[in-house]
């Protein structure tokens, strides 16, 4: 594999060897999760998502999507859409943390018995807002735990209706309180329900008043660690994996 990155290296001098070279060692891994942006793919990335965060065009696609939206009830259960985020900590995941929950509050807000969580479209992104804005519907104790394979493990805990990862509450605000908790939950999942989407709805798996719906996931059940390269590029690279509150996967 070295040999073959420095071939890669020589064939295309400058950042376009060194990408094509990152990325031949990244797919041999086959861990699905693992990938690189380029100095100039990360900047455009911002850009969009910066776009995005102040009602512009994020691509192709138009506008993004906000973090989760009460949707009308069906059959008397509500529909809670949790959609993919990207952001960094600060003011920005508390904002989003706080739109989680609120957005879970209008849902609830009419005293339903049950509650539909929809995570088919959620791609991933930064999970603690997901997580930590849906953290109330999690049974206290453990949910999951990452395991990176070499004896560390990072539970993940919820206390009095806040997330925690280890002795870290994620967001560190207080979150509104929760009109009503539903006493059965039903989670859809897709395809595009991926990373922190999946890790998102791993948290719910063993819990008695859950059941799943929909088709597999993309399965990237995995933690990336965000490495910045001297290029400027960006490598995220598996680390470790998650576990459910069972040590399953």
């Amino acid at each position: 594999m070295q040999a073959r990155a420095a071939e890669l290296v020589r064939a295309q001098p400058g950042e376009a060897g060194r990408t094509a070279a990152i990325r031949q060692v990244l797919a041999s891994l086959r861990d699905g999760h693992s990938f690189y942006m380029s100095a100039e793919q990360l900047s455009a990335r911002q850009s969009r998502s910066a776009a995005a965060g102040k009602g512009g065009a994020a691509g192709q696609g138009g506008p993004r999507p906000p973090i989760a939206a009460a949707q009308p009830a069906v059959a008397g259960f509500p529909r809670l859409l949790v959609n993919a985020w990207v952001g960094d900590g600060g003011a920005a995941m508390t904002d989003a943390a706080l739109r989680v929950r609120r957005e879970l509050s209008a849902a609830l807000g009419d005293g339903a018995c049950g509650l539909i969580v929809d995570l088919s479209a959620n791609g991933g992104g930064n999970m603690w807002p997901m997580m930590g804005g849906l953290a109330p519907l999690y049974d206290e104790g453990l949910i999951e735990a990452y395991d990176n394979g070499r004896g560390r493990r990072t539970e993940l805990i919820v206390k009095r209706g806040a997330l925690y990862s280890g002795d870290k509450r994620l967001p560190d605000i207080d979150l509104p309180p929760l009109p009503a908790r539903p006493r059965y939950i039903a989670v859809i999942l897709g395809a595009r329900t991926a990373s922190s989407g999946e890790i998102t709805a791993l948290g719910f798996k063993g819990q008695g008043n859950v059941r799943f719906f929909g088709v597999p996931t993309a399965g990237a059940t995995s933690s990336n660690q965000s490495i910045r390269l001297p290029s400027g590029g960006l490598l995220a690279l598996t680390t470790s994996r998650l576990v459910d509150r069972n040590g399953g996967v």
